[in-house]
């Protein structure tokens, strides 16, 4: 029997899903002209608190970019608040892949010689991080951010530098953030409620960017050597022995690996996309098959504590939907073009 607390829980998330935008929204918010349509479209929801505050003259994709990031935390920061304790605690070690992404941020400017300012960063508030991102962001290059962050549950970077310095892939240093990331994560589901639910769509979204980053090196031709250091080990529908062999194949060998797999329809929609030059489609391809296996789940799953899990990863998407709109937009580009990026 669940407890009222946790059934409160999953009722105020049933509440909050409704909150999210429809397929209606975005082709509406794909119709618009400018970004200043873009924020008026949103004064009728929920951004419209945080957009009331704003100058709507003064807007463009980058400042609305902001704008949703700052609602996806809150959205994440309220559930945190509001949950029992041994939950709370697992929401907040969900919540670090906020931080996660401003590292992986700094990373890949000081990789390509770029200035980031801290408005470019998702705005984490400092109550639930540790990490000085002012000091990452005036490191003056990779080995520097890497070298700050030796006192910090990141320490591990620091064994991943030379293979991402001999190959010039800072993915190496991203994935290994994510493997820190998901095995704290992992660490997290013990004594959970619904803990095999939880634990099962955590071992999926780390498999899954698991098999992402794998590919990603693969289309770029890179040596056996350099692709097992992407390695997560985070394992769901796939052996060990898999993830080796296909860290020794090539991008045209992915469908021979997969095709007895689970994931035999998203290897051969990459290999396609791949053949036919689409590479910026094969990350679109890896969104669309997250977000199919999150709503599968939310529909399997409705009394569950992974329910509440599926809202915050629906949040995300809904935030990648408006920064797609907002800058395809900002590009001028059609309303066509701007739904073929948004996934739903």
């Amino acid at each position: 029997m669940k407890s009222p607390r946790l059934l409160y829980l999953i009722t105020r998330v049933h509440g909050l899903s409704t909150h999210l935008l429809n397929e209606n929204d975005y082709s509406m918010l794909a119709s618009a002209k400018s970004i200043r349509e873009i924020a008026e479209n949103l004064l009728k929801g929920d951004y419209a608190t945080i957009l009331g505050k704003i100058s709507l003259e003064e807007l463009d994709a980058k400042m609305l970019e902001r704008v949703f990031y700052q609602k996806l935390i809150e959205r994440n920061t309220f559930l945190i608040t509001l949950s029992p304790p041994r939950i709370s605690r697992f929401l907040s070690s969900f919540f670090k892949r906020f931080e996660i992404e401003n590292i992986k941020r700094i990373i890949k400017a000081k990789h390509g010689g770029e200035t980031l300012k801290e408005e470019e960063l998702i705005p984490i508030p400092k109550k639930y991080t540790l990490i000085n991102f002012q000091a990452l962001l005036g490191a003056k290059d990779v080995e520097e951010t890497v070298s700050f962050l030796k006192e910090t549950e990141y320490a591990e970077l620091e064994f991943k530098y030379n293979a991402y310095r001999d190959s010039g892939y800072p993915i190496i240093l991203e994935a290994c953030l994510d493997e820190i990331y998901f095995r704290n994560l992992l660490e997290t589901t013990k004594r959970l409620p619904n803990r095999k639910d939880v634990e099962s769509l955590t071992r999926y979204l780390g498999e899954i960017k698991n098999l992402q980053n794998i590919v990603n090196l693969l289309m770029r031709k890179a040596e056996p050597k350099v692709v097992s250091e992407v390695d997560l080990k985070v394992r769901y529908k796939l052996s060990d022995r898999r993830v080796k062999e296909l860290s020794r194949r090539t991008i045209e060998e992915l469908h021979d690996v997969m095709r007895d797999t689970s994931y035999a329809e998203i290897s051969q929609r990459v290999l396609e996309s791949y053949r036919n030059g689409l590479v910026e489609d094969v990350s679109l391809i890896f969104e669309q098959n997250t977000l199919s296996h999150i709503i599968k789940t939310m529909s399997k799953k409705t009394l569950s504590l992974v329910y509440v899990l599926c809202y915050l990863l629906l949040c995300e998407c809904e935030v990648r939907n408006l920064i797609t709109v907002a800058v395809s937009r900002e590009l001028g580009l059609t309303k066509e073009k701007i739904q073929e990026r948004i996934i739903i």
